[in-house]
Order: C-alpha cells, then structure tokens, then sequence
C-alpha cells in the first residue's frame, strides 16, 4: 500500500533530496528568501521546473511561501 501524498516519509525525503533542482532550491533559500523567477534562474532551470519543485517541498513542509 502506497502513503499518502501528505505523510512525510524517509523514502520521500530520500527522493526529494535527489533531486538536484529541490537541493539547489533548499540551499538558494536556506540564505535568503527568492522568488521563483530568481530561483529559476540560480537554478539554471524552467519555471515549470522551479513551480513543480517548489509545491513540492511546500507538500511536505520543507518550504514556505512569503510574500513581501
């Protein structure tokens, strides 16, 4: 039987975290707080890429939106 999309488990920390736009996005956030199109473009990556990577994360906790 499958977890929910919801439960944080060590598998989905595992598969987060080798993914290499979701650790380039923790370690540019981990220093400052950036938008999506600075994210994107840190990254070297789409926005597409950056918007799935980021809902992600924020599924799990692991990122939180601000808004200036």
């Amino acid at each position: 039987m499958e977890d929910p999309p919801d439960q944080l488990t060590a598998e989905t920390v595992g598969e987060l975290l080798e993914d290499e736009y979701a650790r380039a996005i923790l370690a540019e956030t981990s220093r400052e707080s950036l938008s999506a199109d600075e994210l994107a473009e840190r990254c070297d990556a789409s926005s597409p890429t950056i918007y799935r990577r980021i809902n992600r994360l924020q599924e799990f906790d692991m990122l939180h939106e601000r808004q200036t």
